[in-house]
């Protein structure tokens, strides 16, 4: 029999908790794309398809007895939230619910935290427990935390994205649920114009921007990209790549499997992740070291935090990454800094510069007639704590132009031959649900976008 983790109490025989939502459960895509979408998608997949609309049971390890989740796929965002409030779960067994129940809830919420669906999760977890700090409804208080942190690194980067020169171009679309204006507390923009709303009020300066355009492969592919320099010595960069012939899953490998980084990008001569969190694949701590043609510079290292978001179901349309500094803190003189428990590394090697990163902010979506393409919005802000006169216009111009083109030309050779390299052995043999998760997910979204097209 099933036992419940928090009271004891056993399941009806048969040792399974079911719940049975068709067509109504935030939780989970469990949809592969239609034969004419998933191949191009991610060419070589071999992620396991599933024929659209139907019902597919998913099991949450780790549950009472392996709960089963009867899915259907085909919810959005809106039915998440309305199915919130819906949720109140049939436990075969447990009188009246109680601990077994918000037990499952939480099983619910952690499943698509794994997702990267934080919207959804945190959506689910404030109907349950509701909106004050620390909640009301029972369940676990670590999920809420993580949570909470989750969604303040995505609404500081809604506000960046926002902010992007050339993000009102992409704001056009597939009509989108809303989004809530706050979860668990956080203020999020639903949209650019809400973002943009309140950037509006933030006090303006004289700006030192330097804009460059490169052309990736010399046939008119342009990246504009556009360097900012502020007084207290910080650095950003923004810059768009529109229908990059790569598709989106390729994409999110490449960067996922960041130990792989220095097979495309030999300048990087480490990459690594030093603490990887259980809400999900993306959630970690890592670490790059890097030493570009810079004279008189021995290289870089950069320590940062890592989230990803599943925004399909938002009006952003796409998977967000965003980078951070952990904010390294110490109990006490004695002790080392730490961020979520991880301690903080020592120094890679003497004489390297460290970057400081205020924060990088990518979204990318899948583009093209089958969503064979993506297109990338991207906005970094670091301090590379060199002065300003070392890194003339001329020099920033021609690194980002170098550096652009060659690190697209070795992206497009490692794409020629994907299969047959290690980020294809991982994509298709990953020891978790991650990449087939997302494949699917890319696949309902470009779905939803072509039907979209059609209907109007």
């Amino acid at each position: 029999m099933g036992q419940c983790s928090a009271c004891g109490h056993e399941a009806a025989a048969g040792g399974e908790l079911q719940v049975e939502q068709e067509c109504k459960s935030p939780r989970f895509f469990l949809e592969a794309g239609s034969a004419d979408v998933g191949p191009a998608l991610s060419p070589g997949f071999k992620g396991v398809d599933s024929p659209t609309g139907a019902s597919t049971a998913a099991t949450i390890p780790g549950s009472p007895g392996e709960a089963t989740l009867s899915e259907t796929s085909g919810a959005h965002l809106s039915t998440a939230l309305s199915a919130a409030g819906d949720a109140d779960a049939e436990l075969d067994g447990s009188p009246e619910g109680g601990c077994g129940e918000a037990a499952l809830r939480d099983d619910e919420v952690r499943a698509l935290f794994a997702q990267l669906r934080v919207v959804e999760a945190a959506a689910l977890l404030e109907q349950q427990q509701g909106s004050a700090e620390g909640g009301d409804g029972g369940g676990d208080p670590g999920l809420r935390d993580d949570l909470h942190l989750h969604l303040e690194q995505l609404s500081e980067a809604l506000d960046v994205l926002a902010g992007h020169p050339s993000m009102s171009a992409l704001a056009e679309g597939a009509a989108t649920p809303a989004m809530p204006e706050r979860l668990l507390g956080v203020p999020l923009a639903g949209t650019v114009r809400d973002a943009r709303a309140r950037e509006a009020q933030a006090p303006k300066a004289k700006r030192d921007v330097l804009e460059v355009k490169i052309d990736l492969d010399g046939n008119g592919l342009l990246v504009d990209a556009f360097i900012e320099f502020f007084p207290d010595g910080s650095v950003a960069s923004e810059w768009v790549a529109t229908d990059l012939p790569i598709p989106l899953s390729y994409m999110v490998c490449l960067a996922n499997e960041i130990d792989l980084l220095p097979e495309i990008a030999p300048f990087m001569v480490k990459a690594e992740v030093v603490k990887q969190f259980d809400t999900n694949e993306a959630d970690r701590i890592v670490r790059i070291v890097s030493k570009p043609p810079i004279p008189f510079v021995a290289g870089f290292e950069q320590t940062s935090t890592s989230l990803s978001f599943d925004l399909f179901d938002t009006p952003w349309r796409g998977i967000c990454l965003v980078q951070n500094n952990p904010k390294w803190e110490a109990a006490s003189k004695d002790q080392r800094p730490q961020w979520r428990g991880c301690p903080q590394p020592n120094p890679f090697q003497a004489g390297l510069r460290e970057i400081d990163v205020k924060r990088v902010v990518a979204l990318a979506r899948p583009s093209g007639e089958r969503g064979e393409l993506t297109t990338i919005v991207f906005s970094a802000k670091g301090d590379l704590k060199l002065p300003r006169s070392m890194i003339p216009n001329w020099l920033i111009s021609w690194l980002a132009q170098q550096i652009g083109k060659f690190l697209y030309q070795r992206t497009l050779a490692r794409i020629s031959k994907f299969d047959e390299t290690e980020h294809g052995e991982r994509l298709r043999n990953h020891s978790t649900s991650f990449y087939s998760d997302l494949h699917r997910r890319i696949a309902e979204f470009v779905q939803r976008e072509r039907q979209e097209e059609r209907n109007t």
